[in-house]
């Protein structure tokens, strides 16, 4: 796998991530009964998004070492063949 297929792999991997661990931790505003005038009762009270990210980052760095480890020991080859 190349530099350029490893970045793609690895930025399509962190977005997929991302998108599971953004729910984890959530109290809306009409959870916890403190909605601020002008916003949605369903905005998050504390997103900590910054932590996500973090947990993002490492989670897909986890998840890009098995993919890697998995193409260079050729186990996707048999779905990618094709008989001609």
């Amino acid at each position: 796998m190349g530099l350029a297929t490893s970045i793609a792999v690895f930025f399509v991997l962190w977005w997929l991530v991302l998108f599971l661990t953004l729910p984890f931790g959530i109290r809306s505003q009409w959870e916890d009964e403190t909605q601020s005038d002008g916003t949605d009762p369903g905005a998050p009270q504390k997103p900590n998004i910054l932590r996500k990210f973090g947990a993002t980052t490492l989670i897909t760095f986890v998840v890009f070492i098995l993919v890697r480890m998995a193409v260079e020991a050729e186990i996707f080859r048999p779905f990618l063949e094709t008989s001609t």
